[in-house]
């Protein structure tokens, strides 16, 4: 009985967590859908040919930059917004846990061609 009731709690909770939380703006939802579906190599080259050298960072106790050793000036970041420390549902959590791992990708091919082609940060 306690198995057949956490199964349907499950299910019900499944459902619920296909929708946006309601504390996240639609467009920052948007943007983390986008980024699941992302190539952040892809990403990177149509940000190379706008000049946006900026190094993408999630929101958690303060701004974390995946993938570098070194902290950007704010100037040179550009936050993902509905990312954080906190998660609303299981879905968000799995979006988060992406858009790091997008993140991290898109920030270290970055550090590398700023060193290889000598652009300042």
């Amino acid at each position: 009985m306690l198995v057949a009731s956490l199964l349907c709690s499950c299910g019900q909770s499944n459902s619920q967590n296909s929708s946006k939380p309601d504390s996240i703006s639609a467009s920052a939802w948007a943007e983390l859908l986008r980024i699941d579906q992302a190539n952040p190599l892809a990403d990177l080259q149509s940000a190379i040919r706008t000049n946006d050298f900026r190094f993408l960072s999630i929101y958690g106790l303060g701004l974390i930059t995946p993938g570098i050793d070194h902290h950007p000036p704010l100037t040179n970041i550009n936050p993902i917004e509905g990312t954080s420390d906190a998660f609303e549902t299981e879905k968000h959590l799995r979006l988060i846990l992406k858009a790091t791992e997008y993140a991290e990708i898109y920030n270290r091919a970055l550090e590398t061609y700023l060193k290889t082609n000598r652009v300042k940060e």
